[in-house]
């Protein structure tokens, strides 16, 4: 499990704002008309609210939870494997490139 996790790496994240993000998704779905809807913002102190597109309140919400940490930044090469063994990219990925490339012309 630890080997996972290092693996995987997740960064750490705001839950309240987590939680005030899922409280309104969930609001919303109940209370929202057809699947093009725009979603309802508060902004933090709650007493103003914004109508946003779906993919614009989803950029929104994820600054508001991950904050201002940006992408990752480790480089694949210099993470820690554990107990997972890398198959890609190697030369026994090479070999299931082309041996999948043969099965599906």
């Amino acid at each position: 499990m630890n080997d996972t996790i290092d693996l995987v790496n997740p960064p750490a994240f705001d839950r309240e704002a987590m939680w005030r993000v899922l409280e309104r998704r969930v609001v919303s779905v109940k209370t929202s008309s057809g699947r093009g809807a725009h979603l309802a913002h508060r902004i933090n102190n709650g007493d103003k609210v914004t109508t946003n597109l779906p993919v614009q309140q989803l950029n929104i919400d994820l600054a508001a939870i991950l904050g201002k940490q940006g992408g990752k930044k480790d480089s694949e090469s210099a993470r820690k494997l554990g107990n997972y063994e890398q198959i890609a990219p190697s030369q026994q990925w090479k070999v299931i490139e082309k041996m999948k490339a043969q099965l599906f012309r």
